[in-house]
């Protein structure tokens, strides 16, 4: 049972963070709206799992691990909520998106979201194509089997029965069954080593998957894309990439515009491995979920103050450093900003007294002992009980 002051401060957590929200998304309009000539609003999917040890066990397998799912704005988070043992990412990341729509800030205006393969199920699609101005692209396995749209030839004659919904098969690892595309787009592009390398985008429109009870998918057509890579003797760098760009106003994006709102999904990446190795994002140990909850809120909002702070930033390079002093035109960025957070943390001030004497503590009263922790079971996602097979007599 979680202390008053540890529900005070989640409340207050919770509060902030709604009003950073706002704030972000507004100057985040404001500021990059000449980047995207559609002015997309971008917002990134994953799911990060922690690996560290939640109840101070000396070993523990890999199994106990703790999964929070982030939803960030390039480039800072605006959500950060960890997955219940009991519950699926996917759900989660469905309560948290419904607040995040919830703005009138996203109202008529177009949004990409943009997820990994663990996203692309019909529970979590079929939550976001409820939505009118969003657009989803996820990343999808390469054993997935999608389905033409079936289109009835106006001349044949109506039969009774279901109508039907699914036109030809179409089997991602097996190429016999691939339809010519109905758009394709080279695009050459040069890497930091200087690599020539050309990547074809192959896109297949009204497509289908199959949906159930809750979720009627054929209702909501996509556009498939492949994406290949090749360097100039046309060999296949990397296995093929497969996309789907789903929602009411997809055609409004272009095969190259979706390819490059996945390739930025890329750029959230940085925010973790910054926010473990500088924010102390996985050094907190703790057998308290909700202070665990707290920490890791706190880890998110600090990154967004160094984002918030990056104009009032001073370059300070270290004695190594001789290039950043230089070079005028260095880029900020967050360990540089953090670098200076002293000074500009005094000079905006603070509304927090100094701390003063409350007495003298009396302590533990002499006998007391106090109750261990409570031992909890390991939690292995994904293991399902073996049963026996019974056969009838």
């Amino acid at each position: 049972m979680p202390s008053p002051v540890t529900n005070k401060l989640t409340q207050s957590l919770n509060c902030l963070s709604i009003l950073y929200l706002e704030e972000i998304i507004t100057v985040y309009i404001e500021e990059f709206k000449s980047f995207y000539p559609l002015k997309l609003t971008l917002i990134m999917n994953r799911e990060l799992r922690l690996y560290f040890q939640r109840y101070r066990e000396q070993f523990l397998p890999l199994q106990n691990i703790i999964t929070y799912l982030v939803l960030t704005q390039l480039p800072v988070p605006l959500s950060g909520e960890r997955v219940p043992s009991k519950h699926k990412g996917v759900n989660q990341g469905n309560q948290q998106l419904k607040k995040i729509w919830q703005s009138s800030l996203f109202s008529d205006k177009l949004s990409v979201l943009v997820a990994d393969s663990d996203y692309s199920q019909k529970d979590f699609i079929g939550e976001q194509v409820k939505h009118e101005d969003l657009v989803t692209i996820t990343r999808v396995r390469s054993d997935r089997v999608f389905y033409r749209q079936f289109i009835r030839d106006p001349n044949q004659a109506k039969t009774s029965g279901h109508p039907r919904w699914y036109g030809d098969k179409f089997d991602l690892k097996d190429d016999q069954t691939w339809t010519e595309p109905d758009e394709v787009h080279h695009v050459p592009f040069t890497t930091k080593k200087g690599r020539q390398l050309t990547v074809t985008i192959s896109g297949w429109k009204q497509m289908l998957m199959r949906g159930t009870k809750n979720y009627k998918m054929n209702n909501h057509p996509f556009t498939l894309l492949q994406i290949v890579v090749r360097d100039q003797e046309r060999n296949s760098i990397w296995k093929p990439m497969w996309l789907i760009v789903i929602g009411s106003r997809r055609d409004e994006l272009s095969l190259v515009d979706c390819y490059q709102c996945y390739r930025q999904r890329y750029d959230m990446e940085h925010l973790f491995r910054f926010g473990k190795q500088r924010l102390l994002m996985t050094s907190y140990l703790t057998p308290d979920v909700h202070h665990e909850e707290n920490w890791f809120k706190l880890t998110l909002l600090s990154s967004v103050n160094l984002w918030a702070a990056r104009k009032l930033a001073v370059v300070l390079p270290r004695d190594w450093e001789q290039y950043l002093k230089t070079n005028k035109s260095i880029k900020i960025t967050p360990s540089l900003v953090q670098r200076d957070f002293s000074r500009i943390i005094t000079t905006l001030g603070t509304f927090a007294k100094f701390p003063k004497r409350r007495g003298f503590s009396s302590g533990r009263i002499k006998g007391y002992k106090k109750a261990p922790r409570t031992r909890h079971d390991v939690i292995k996602k994904g293991s399902k009980k073996s049963t026996e097979n019974l056969k009838a007599p």
